[in-house]
């Protein structure tokens, strides 16, 4: 069984809201030079003094308790509007409701979660999975920095079809921590790997009405071990499908079959705009929207 992470109250404690000089200066670089946009906050990040405690403003205000290891990341998000894609996290807002529940699968530093719980005050609840031990705990620090705590739930664990251990590889960019990472020679970590439909079945987390999920190639076999949630449920869900997925072995084409014999979908792309267009199966971007057909007839 998988427990959700829990946090003392003092590690909510301490919090800076100003930038050091070396996260100014990353941020700095970020937005204003060519080249070296990740790879120079990466290395900055190994400057920031042990302990340090500074937080990430967003878009929309809310705290994110951040993690020096990937300095790189905050850096991306102040220099594209302090968000981090920002089309794909309108779309997920666009489709929840006080009192729904939201699933953020692959929750990274938080932003999803962390916007999504403070924007809508608590009233949407939060189910986030993280497998890398500092970004899950930081999630769960953030959301008490930002008092949603009782909306947010984080598993540190994989998701996919099954539940045991997995091993996952850490590289030089926490976003593409994966059980098949691109790059070699990476950390290796054991992780705990849950399904979805273990979880919900057994009565541990409700329902999702809405699903986002980047998880690096490791969609399919997540949407394998969420069948009877996606069946008896048909959420909402927003995924990336792109050449991560080659490694795995599966394609685009895949996950749209696995989800249409699952329950009614309309499959759209997701334009950087915010625009949706109707996407094909064979070619296209890589951010779907699958569009729950009896939700949006049950919301008409």
């Amino acid at each position: 069984m998988a427990a959700p992470l829990k946090i003392e109250p003092s590690a909510a404690t301490g919090w800076s809201d100003s930038n050091s000089l070396i996260v100014s200066a990353a941020n700095w670089w970020a937005e204003t030079m060519p080249r070296g946009r990740g790879a120079v906050p990466r290395f900055l990040s190994k400057l920031v003094p042990k302990g340090r405690k500074e937080t990430f403003k967003t878009k929309h205000g809310a705290k994110l308790a951040m993690v020096p290891r990937v300095l790189d990341i905050y850096a991306a998000m102040k220099r594209k509007g302090r968000t981090w894609d920002a089309y794909v996290f309108e779309t997920c807002r666009s489709l929840l409701k006080p009192g729904d529940v939201f699933y953020d699968l692959g929750g990274s530093v938080g932003y999803m979660t962390i916007e999504m719980a403070t924007l809508f005050a608590g009233k949407v609840r939060c189910f986030t999975f993280e497998p890398q031990p500092d970004l899950a705990r930081s999630i769960a620090i953030s959301a008490a920095l930002n008092g949603v705590g009782d909306a947010v739930t984080i598993f540190e664990t994989m998701v996919g079809e099954t539940e045991r251990e997995e091993t996952l590889m850490l590289t030089s960019h926490s976003l593409h921590a994966s059980v098949n990472a691109a790059e070699e020679g990476g950390q290796e970590l054991k992780r705990q790997m849950v399904s979805l439909d273990q979880l919900v079945g057994s009565g541990e987390i409700p329902p999702p009405d809405v699903i986002k999920i980047d998880i690096e190639g490791g969609e399919l076999q997540a949407f394998r071990g969420a069948q009877e949630v996606i069946r008896q449920h048909s959420p909402h869900i927003v995924f990336e499908v792109n050449s991560c997925a080659d490694r795995f072995g599966y394609g685009r084409k895949d996950l749209f079959e696995l989800l249409q014999g699952l329950a009614e979908y309309e499959f759209f792309e997701i334009e950087h705009d915010g625009s949706l267009r109707p996407a094909r199966s064979d070619e296209g971007t890589p951010d779907i929207l699958a569009r729950s057909v009896a939700r949006t007839r049950a919301s008409a």
